[in-house]
């Protein structure tokens, strides 16, 4: 797998744009295949509420902006509409990285700063497992004691 360096922008209506550098790797259908039926993925779909919670609050948008392409990969190498991306975010508040599957469901491509930057609207599929389970024990021992 080749990882690729690009970061995350958050294009909702009304929200400022969020920047979350990221690692991303365009996945071939085998590989996809592979990832959603390991145990890292399979139970971990965006279906179960709490592992949604976790990515909207991440991502700082509402749970219907995880599957209407609001939330845009960004980078310098083309991604196509239909490409799965298996996605890590660097999580520097909590000292720990989030890695999730997407699915490209639109494509842009524009230059900035004499650059071509592509961008890709996605729909987040799933987190892996062993990452949201240790998000949610640094955020449980975040908070105040007594605070549920």
């Amino acid at each position: 797998m080749l990882w690729k360096k690009g970061w995350i922008e958050n294009r909702r209506s009304g929200a400022g744009t969020i920047h979350q550098l990221v690692d991303y790797n365009i996945l071939r259908g085998d590989d996809f295949q592979y990832l959603t039926s390991s145990p890292h993925y399979s139970h971990t779909g965006l279906s179960h509420g709490a592992v949604a919670q976790v990515m909207a609050k991440l991502l700082n948008c509402g749970a219907p902006d995880l599957f209407n392409g609001v939330i845009m990969v960004c980078g310098p190498d083309p991604i196509q509409r239909g490409h799965h991306l298996e996605v890590q975010m660097h999580l520097s508040h909590y000292n720990c990285k989030l890695k999730f599957l997407a699915k490209a469901v639109t494509v842009q491509m524009a230059a900035e700063m004499k650059e071509m930057v592509f961008s890709a609207g996605v729909k987040i599929l799933a987190a892996h497992k062993a990452d949201v389970e240790l998000l949610n024990r640094i955020i449980e021992k975040q908070k105040p004691q007594g605070s549920k």
